[in-house]
């Protein structure tokens, strides 16, 4: 995990700010990570004591042993338990489609995606946790790849937006199913992000960061507005060209799962990323008729008449 007080110093992006954006983003995002932190900044630690191993169901031994994280089995007939287990969700990028110079570009995820079926990588008690990177392992496209003296080039660029005031683009073309990025920053509770809404609308606004996902493992609030990675920069669109998904890492009942972003389409290089906060479930909201919402904010997105309501969606809920 990477985890810094100058997010300017790490950041896997081309930044393309006037020095006055950069002042003004800088003095709130004050923390960069590229994983979830308890409030604080405190590390999730989700890897079990000696003790609690012994009645934890193990992760796969497939490098242990020699072997790929693979559905395909080996010569000796087996193949990785966790996938055996879990489902197969990645697969090679169409043929003859350009990819990205990422890491990750080898695999895509497998659209569309089965609704309501968990997506599950390998996790911490796999043996693959020690060598992650895709030649080992086929079933981890969204964690943090381990640090190194030679970063791969950016693929993103942070720069000003039309829709808000910054935004990511990408450098590369996306095959449709690319991992993009994760969203990260401090892990809180439903009452915590109430609390946190509530107290932002009171000091006048000041962009509201906070996503709150409902997974089979219950409610996931994530802020990265001081504490958060790159996931932050992603604008609404009512006509989005990526979208999130949890993301679950075994052992599914004891590690939180992670929102990661993948391209829902192919998308082309200069094009802005954005997706759709309310999931296309939020209503046009008529005039002059009674709405218990507090504030609407109006959505600047470039999806044009008909399509656009007009208003940024809003989860109630919180």
């Amino acid at each position: 995990m990477i985890y810094t007080r100058d997010p300017s110093l790490v950041l896997p992006l081309q930044i393309d700010l006037t020095e006055e954006e950069r002042e003004k983003l800088f003095e709130v995002w004050t923390v960069y990570t590229d994983d979830l932190v308890h409030p604080g900044g405190e590390e999730l630690v989700e890897i079990p004591t000696e003790e609690e191993q012994e009645n934890e169901i193990p992760g796969c031994s497939c490098c242990a042993e020699g072997r790929i994280c693979s559905r395909e089995p080996d010569a000796e007939g087996r193949s990785c338990e966790c996938i055996e287990d879990y489902g197969q969700f990645f697969i090679p990028p169409p043929p003859k489609s350009p990819t990205s110079s990422s890491s990750s570009s080898s695999r895509v995820l497998s659209l569309p995606h089965p609704p309501h079926l968990p997506l599950v990588e390998c996790g911490p008690l796999c043996a693959c946790a020690s060598r992650p990177s895709s030649s080992s392992c086929q079933n981890r496209l969204t964690q943090p790849q381990p640090s190194s003296s030679i970063q791969p080039p950016p693929t993103l660029r942070l720069h000003s937006s039309s829709i808000a005031s910054l935004g990511i683009s990408t450098l590369v073309h996306l095959p449709k199913g690319s991992f993009v990025c994760t969203y990260d920053g401090e892990l809180i509770s439903t009452v915590e992000a109430r609390r946190r809404w509530e107290k932002q609308e009171e000091g006048g606004g000041g962009g509201n960061y906070i996503f709150s996902m409902k997974t089979s493992n219950g409610r996931v609030n994530v802020d990265p507005r001081t504490i958060g990675g790159i996931g932050r920069f992603l604008n609404h669109s009512h006509s989005p060209n990526v979208f999130p998904l949890p993301v679950h890492r075994t052992p599914t009942h004891r590690t939180v799962p992670r929102i990661a972003f993948f391209a829902l389409r192919e998308v082309n290089a200069g094009e802005e990323l954005v997706w759709d906060y309310g999931d296309g479930e939020e209503e046009e909201e008529e005039e002059g008729k009674a709405t218990t919402r507090p504030k609407r904010v109006k959505c600047f997105c470039d999806a044009g008449e008909g399509i656009c309501s007009g208003w940024m969606p809003f989860d109630e809920s919180l």
